[in-house]
Order: C-alpha cells, then structure tokens, then sequence
C-alpha cells in the first residue's frame, strides 16, 4: 500500500507471517518472506511488486515485477540450498 506521499506502508500481520513460517518449519517447507525484497524494489526502483492499471496502487496479485522478484528469490533459495546439502554430502563420507 502506497499513503499519498508516495511511501511504501508496510501492511504484513507480523503475527500470521510467524505462524506460516513456523508451520511451513514444522512440516520441513521452504518458507521465503518477501516483505523485505519488495520493499526494497519499492525504495530503489519505484516499482510495486503488486498492483495493476486497473487496481488500487500497490494491492492486490503479484504484477509482472512481482513474479519476477518471487521467482529470483526461489531460485536463489534453492541454489543455496542445494549448495548447503552438497556440503554436508561431503561431511558425512
């Protein structure tokens, strides 16, 4: 959401993020909060994550800049992951 100075609110109940990610923890899920990435393309590059001509400015789906920061950050998630499990492959000989 975007107040009318044009400042990213962050409007992300900190209380269910830290169900998701304890209950995507306990089942052994992957669990990847983009609050901080797309605030970050917000400060930086002016640009929402979500949102479209037709929708209230920063609300809504994942636009195309949305997707596109999401699918970067799992790529990267598994990259490291596959690295960290590569590691431990070699510990465990």
């Amino acid at each position: 959401m975007i107040d009318e100075a044009g400042n990213m609110i962050n409007t992300t109940d900190s209380t269910a993020l830290e169900a998701f990610q304890t209950t995507c923890d306990m089942n052994g899920i992957m669990f990847i909060d983009m609050t901080e990435t797309f605030q970050r393309l917000y400060a930086k590059e002016h640009i929402l994550a979500h949102g479209f001509s037709n929708t209230a400015i920063g609300e809504g789906h994942l636009n195309a800049a949305g997707h596109k920061a999401v699918s970067k950050k799992i790529a990267s998630a598994i990259q490291n992951d596959c690295a960290a499990q590569e590691e431990n492959k070699d510990v465990f000989k």
